[in-house]
């Protein structure tokens, strides 16, 4: 039983993302759930980062779910990444702020959840992502003989 409503709340959850374009709260019988989009670089304050078209700025984000946080009627919070990461504060104070939430939360991939979007994934109770999504890429390597 508790593995068919698993299935019915990722099928429910992904049905809400497909219909979301920014910020929104789904109504879901009595509940209802908040769709945070993360579309493109993750940056700090409004610098945008070279070679990307589209940004976010971490505060926003953050904004974001503080105020799902403090909504008595949501029940759970649903990442919406399709990003390439971002810099590094930036993610890593997303990442804080979704591990903060005392409510569920959900990061679903998209095409891309690298770097640091994958870093603030990794910070939800759950990710889904597609088998062709590209995902994790974090950290780097660097070695010299």
């Amino acid at each position: 039983m508790r593995k068919f409503k698993t299935v019915i709340f990722v099928v429910v959850l992904i049905y809400a993302i497909s219909l979301t374009a920014s910020y929104v709260v789904k109504n879901m019988a009595d509940k209802q759930l908040a769709v945070i989009p993360i579309y493109g670089a993750i940056t700090n304050g409004h610098a945008a980062l070279p070679l990307t078209s589209q940004s976010i700025t971490a505060e926003t984000i953050i904004a974001f779910i503080e105020s799902a946080e403090e909504n008595k009627h949501i029940r759970g919070i649903l990442l919406d990444i399709n990003s390439p990461g971002g810099t590094v504060v930036a993610s890593k104070d997303v990442a804080r702020a979704v591990k903060a939430t005392t409510k569920p939360t959900v990061a679903v991939i998209r095409d891309i959840g690298t770097s640091g979007a994958y870093w603030v994934a990794s910070a939800a109770d759950k990710i889904i992502a597609d088998e062709l999504s590209i995902t994790g890429s974090i950290g780097v390597t660097a070695s010299y003989l």
